[in-house]
C-alpha cells in the first residue's frame, strides 16, 4: 500500500522481499506478475523452482518462505475495503485472458496507457490503477448508499436485473452461482 501522506522516500515502491531476515531483490514488472497470479491460480501448482524467475539473482534457500513473501507482494493488501466485511466468493469475476481486450481498452481510455507497449510499470502501480478501474469512486459511493431488500420500497427489480447481467457476463469455465430465492415476508 502506498501512503500519500509520507515523504517521497517512504512512498517508494518496493522492489524486494524479505525472507528469513535476508532481503532479496525481485522483478516488479506487471507482465511478470500477471503471470504469477495465473501460475498460483492453477489447480496443479507448478514446481516451486518455477518461481525462481521472479528473483533478481539467487532465490532464497527456503523456497517455501520465499513463495509466501512473493504471495504477499503479489496481493499488495489495501486498507479498504475492510476485509472482515467482504464476502469471500469462489465466483471468478474477471480473467486476464478472457477480459484482456476490455482491460487493455480501459487502461487506454482511463489513463492513456497502452499496456501492449508498456513494459516497465511496477506491479503495485498496475494494481492501484487496476483496482481504481474495478472500484471507481462512483461504485464506492453506490455501494455505500445501497439499500438492502428490507429497506427498499415496492416491487424492486434490481436483484433480478443484476442476475441477468451476471448470467450474461460469466467467464467460460466457471459457473454463475444461483442463489435460492428468499421467502417474502
Amino acid at each position: 500500500m502506498i501512503d500519500l501522506s509520507k515523504c517521497p522516500e517512504t512512498r517508494a515502491r518496493r522492489n524486494s522481499v524479505w525472507v528469513n531476515g535476508v532481503e532479496h531483490e525481485i522483478h516488479t514488472g506487471f507482465w511478470l506478475w500477471i503471470n504469477y497470479e495465473r501460475l498460483r491460480g492453477q489447480k496443479n501448482q507448478p514446481p516451486i523452482e518455477r518461481f525462481d524467475d521472479f528473483y533478481v539473482g539467487k532465490p532464497p534457500g527456503d523456497r517455501m518462505a520465499g513463495l509466501d513473501e512473493l504471495d504477499k507482494f503479489a496481493i499488495d493488501e489495501q486498507a479498504l475495503p475492510h476485509p472482515e466485511h467482504c464476502e469471500k466468493s469462489d465466483v471468478v469475476t474477471w480473467d486476464w485472458v478472457a477480459d484482456g481486450g476490455y482491460i487493455l481498452a480501459k487502461f487506454l481510455e482511463v489513463y492513456d496507457i497502452d499496456l501492449e507497449t508498456e513494459n516497465d510499470m511496477h506491479w503495485h502501480r498496475f494494481l492501484d490503477l487496476w483496482r481504481a478501474i474495478l472500484i471507481d469512486i462512483n461504485g464506492i459511493m453506490a455501494t455505500r448508499q445501497h439499500k438492502s431488500e428490507d429497506e427498499r420500497d415496492g416491487d424492486d427489480t434490481y436483484d433480478k436485473g443484476m442476475e441477468r447481467q451476471r448470467d450474461a457476463w460469466w467467464i467460460k469455465g466457471t459457473k454463475p452461482v444461483k442463489r435460492a430465492p428468499r421467502k417474502k415476508r
